[in-house]
C-alpha cells in the first residue's frame, strides 16, 4: 500500500531493500518538489526542513552535513530533487512524521535556466563562511563552499558537482588560521594544486585508492617531486563516509588535504585552489 502511495502520488523512485539474515528493510526515495527551509512547530517536532509534492508534505534531515544544510537555505522555495532514505518517526503533536535522510539535493532547471543554458545539475554557487580570516572568491555553478572552524583548525569543505573547479581564497584577517584543512567532496582525485605567486604544488591519489599521494612543486620551468619530509609535501588522506572501507571511486566520504604552514610563511594576500576528480 505504501509503495502504490509513494509511486503514485510523488512519482518518486522507491526500492525497497529486503536482504537475507539480520540485514535491515530500508525506503530509498527520490522527491521532486518544493523546498522550505526555517520550519517551526510546537514542541520542536521538526527538522526544519520540508520537501512538497503532489500536496504531500516530508520533512528533510541533513544530519551534519553543512554544505547540504547551506544548498537548501540558498534553494529554499524553489523546485529541487532530494534523493534520500524515507524514515517513519513518532511524534506527540504529529502522531507519525515521514522524514527523507538526505543523501543529495539539487535544484530544477526552470524555463529561465534552460534559456541561458544551464540545467538541473548545475546549481548556483554557495559559500557559507563562518571565518572572519579568510574568504573564498571566484565560486563557480554547481560548487558549494563551507568555510568552518573545527577546534584550531580552519576546514574548507568543497562539494563540487561538476567534479572540476578552481576557487580564490583571500585572506581577510592580518594572518592565516594556524592550520587550514581542505575537504574534497569528489568521486576521485587526479590533481589537487594550490598555487602561490609564482610556483604551485600538485598532488594526485591513485585509481587504486592507496593511502598515499603523488605531490609536485612547480617553481617557473623548475619541476621537482617532493616527498613526506618536505614541508611543502601536500599528503592526501581518504576519509570513509558510509563505506567500511574508503575506494575509489568514492560513493561518500571524502579526500582530506592538509595544507602545509610553511606556504603561509610570508603571510600571502591570496591563494589558489584547483581540483580535478577524473581527466575528461
Amino acid at each position: 500500500m505504501l509503495r502504490a502511495c509513494l509511486l503514485a502520488a510523488l512519482s518518486a523512485t522507491v526500492c525497497f531493500a529486503a536482504g537475507v539474515c539480520a540485514a535491515e528493510e530500508s525506503v530509498e526515495v527520490t522527491v521532486v518538489g518544493t523546498l522550505k527551509t526555517g520550519i517551526v512547530s510546537i514542541g520542536a517536532e521538526t527538522t526544519g526542513s520540508t520537501i512538497t509534492a503532489k500536496g504531500i508534505t516530508w520533512e528533510l534531515d541533513f544530519g551534519k552535513d553543512a554544505a547540504l544544510k547551506a544548498t537548501a537555505e540558498k534553494l529554499s522555495g524553489q523546485q529541487v530533487t532530494v534523493t534520500g532514505t524515507l524514515e517513519r518517526r513518532p511524534g506527540v503533536e504529529v502522531k507519525e512524521r515521514w522524514i527523507v535522510i538526505v543523501k543529495t539535493l539539487k535544484g530544477v532547471a526552470t524555463k529561465r535556466d534552460n534559456d541561458q543554458g544551464t540545467n538541473g545539475n548545475e546549481l548556483k554557487p554557495v559559500v557559507t563562511n563562518e571565518s572572519p580570516r579568510i574568504a573564498a572568491e571566484d565560486t563557480q555553478l554547481g560548487t558549494n563552499i563551507v568555510i568552518a572552524a573545527e577546534g584550531e583548525r580552519t576546514v574548507i569543505d568543497i562539494r563540487c558537482e561538476r567534479g572540476i573547479d578552481r576557487n580564490t581564497i583571500k585572506r581577510t584577517g592580518n594572518e592565516w588560521p594556524r592550520e587550514i584543512v581542505v575537504r574534497l567532496r569528489l568521486k576521485g582525485l587526479e590533481s589537487f594544486s594550490v598555487k602561490k605567486d609564482s610556483f604551485s604544488l600538485n598532488c594526485s591519489v591513485p585509481s587504486t585508492g592507496l593511502a598515499n599521494s603523488h605531490c609536485e612543486l612547480t617553481s617557473g620551468k623548475r619541476q621537482a617531486t617532493l616527498d613526506e619530509a618536505d614541508p611543502l609535501y601536500l599528503k592526501a588522506r581518504l576519509i570513509a563516509g558510509d563505506q567500511k572501507e574508503p575506494q575509489i571511486p568514492l560513493e561518500s566520504g571524502y579526500f582530506e588535504i592538509v595544507l602545509p604552514a610553511k606556504l603561509f610563511a610570508d603571510n600571502p594576500p591570496q591563494i589558489r585552489l584547483q581540483w580535478i576528480d577524473f581527466y575528461r
